[in-house]
């Protein structure tokens, strides 16, 4: 009785030891995360010009056993905990469910190095992905160090998630939205205040290493006129055929890898070793294709560099599989920065189409090529408002918020008239949960669900409900007033109800609330 007490006073304010607890995440983020970006750079800038060399017999041998041998120790390590492997972000996102439980303590010296192999190699991987869940496990810990009541210590996992992002781009206010919308899924005030805190914190501290300036900073830009605004629809279009590869293309990655794998049992070597093997003998055919393809943004902004339109329809699909190689092996690795890539490279292609039939000039190729970058990331991770806010931060170009936005809403239509489920959630789908975890649980916790428009609950009376079984609904919080609950009460979209149930539920009742309480209505 004393827990339930503890945890129900603390949603009744939101206090400041935990706001204080979510700038000391955000300054062990920002610490972390810019230290993984500082050594994650020096080692691309050292072994990028590696393959840039002539092809001689003795450089393919060293460069391939070396690879090996490093695919060898990331393999290895990942089997030390299988939480680190792949991006990240689908364990932070089970973990805020209940599904299962991170060991910080694990994850965080694992995660690090792996990601540094994987990424440092040139691999098509990104940083982002292994930052949110880096800051999400620095979130746990600080508030396992603290104590903090478990009703508290999820705000400062997707809070210290938030603060991941935002120092990986230098876009705090993506990494917040996007916290929200795709890991915490609602807009509690306490997630929200957290998640600020934490990432403007872990932004101050990483502004100081690598200055103000954004990731894509373009000169001589010019705007898109209105009457080329039509193109945008196109664009959109496209984009959301785009997005829709890449989920398509990686979790076909993903089922393809787990078929084999139970069919054939290969050893966990080979999966670790391939990815790094094969990338190494297509930099050494291309070094163009060395990294996460974040540099292919470069190729709009000038034409001295940017390859032929054929040429860019070809590292457009190779990266498209050199991506979905290394999803599919479960290596530790993000896809955002792959993702953005792929986004400039179809928004480049599209645009230098439109150039060669005439209907847009040369100069909107840049903004068009920058603007696609959000059309993908709404379309592929079906995260619209975060997709727009994203690009406008690590670009600082306001004048594209219109066009942004007009883009981001064509092509997640189109995502979603075409029904292909967003890469995340279908991951997160696929990770079972933790039974083990599960099952040693004991005592409850306190949760948080936020009832969508259009859903199941919307609108009912909490006694026409049916409620999971073991699931107490102890008040409902409307605006700045919070009733307790009784069987006429009605609820409405945008009403919080604070439940009570065991810690050992925690899954199977997330699955269940969420199917009451998330929006049924959908395109098509």
């Amino acid at each position: 009785m004393a827990d339930f007490e503890t945890q129900m006073k603390a949603t009744k304010r939101f206090g400041l030891p935990l706001f204080f607890q979510a700038i000391l995440v955000g300054i062990f983020v920002g610490i972390i995360i810019s230290l993984f970006r500082i050594v994650c750079e020096l080692l691309l800038e050292h072994i990028g010009p590696v393959y840039s060399g002539p092809l001689t017999i003795a450089r393919v041998f060293i460069v391939i056993a070396v690879m090996t041998f490093v695919g060898l120790a990331c393999g290895w390590i990942t089997k030390l905990d299988p939480h680190v492997a792949s991006s990240g972000i689908p364990q932070v996102a089970a973990e805020l469910s209940g599904k299962l439980e991170m060991n910080w303590k694990k994850v965080l010296p694992f995660k690090f190095i792996t990601c540094v192999m994987t990424l440092g190699s040139g691999l098509t991987m990104g940083r982002e992905g292994p930052s949110v869940q880096l800051g999400g496990v620095i979130g746990k810990g600080v508030g396992d160090v603290c104590k903090t009541p478990k009703s508290e210590s999820r705000y400062l996992l997707s809070a210290g998630a938030a603060a991941g992002l935002g120092t990986a781009f230098s876009a705090p206010l993506a990494g917040v939205l996007f916290s929200m919308e795709t890991l915490h899924q609602n807009f509690s005030k306490r997630a929200l205040v957290c998640c600020l805190a934490a990432a403007l914190t872990g932004d101050f501290i990483a502004a100081q290493i690598f200055g103000v300036a954004p990731i894509f900073d373009f000169e001589n830009f010019a705007a898109i006129p209105l009457r080329y605004y039509w193109f945008l629809l196109v664009l959109g279009v496209v984009m959301g055929l785009s997005g829709s590869l890449f989920d398509v293309a990686l979790i076909w990655a993903k089922d393809w890898h787990t078929r084999i794998d139970e069919k054939h049992h290969l050893p966990w070597w080979f999966w670790s070793t391939t990815p790094f093997v094969i990338t190494a003998i297509v930099c050494l055919i291309d070094p163009v294709l060395f990294g996460s393809g974040q540099a292919m943004v470069a190729y709009a902004a000038d034409a001295s560099i940017c390859p032929t339109l054929g040429m860019l329809i070809f590292l457009y699909f190779v990266k498209v599989i050199l991506l979905a190689m290394c999803f599919g092996s479960g290596l530790p690795g993000g896809c955002f920065q792959p993702l953005l890539g792929l986004g400039a490279l179809a928004g480049n292609i599209t645009a230098q189409f439109g150039v060669l039939l005439g209907v847009i000039p040369v100069e909107m190729v840049l903004p068009i090529s920058l603007i696609a970058m959000a059309g993908e990331f709404a379309s592929a991770i079906r995260a619209p408002l975060t997709g727009v806010l994203l690009i406008a931060e690590i670009t600082q170009l306001s004048s594209l918020l219109l066009p942004i936005g007009i883009v981001v809403l064509v092509s997640h239509l189109v995502a979603e008239l075409l029904g292909v489920k967003p890469f995340y959630a279908a991951l997160q789908e696929r990770l079972a949960p933790d039974k083990n975890y599960c099952e040693i649980q004991t005592g409850n916790v306190l949760v948080e669900y936020c009832i969508e428009d259009n859903s199941v609950a919307d609108g009912k009376q909490v006694g026409e409900i049916e409620w999971p079984a073991d699931f107490l609904i102890v008040s409902v919080r409307r605006g700045d007033q919070e009733a307790i609950t009784v069987p006429s009460l009605v609820l409405r979209a945008g009403d919080y109800l604070i439940g009570y149930q065991p810690k050992a539920s925690a899954a199977w009742n997330d699955e269940l609330m969420q199917a009451l309480i998330r929006e049924q209505q959908q395109f098509g």
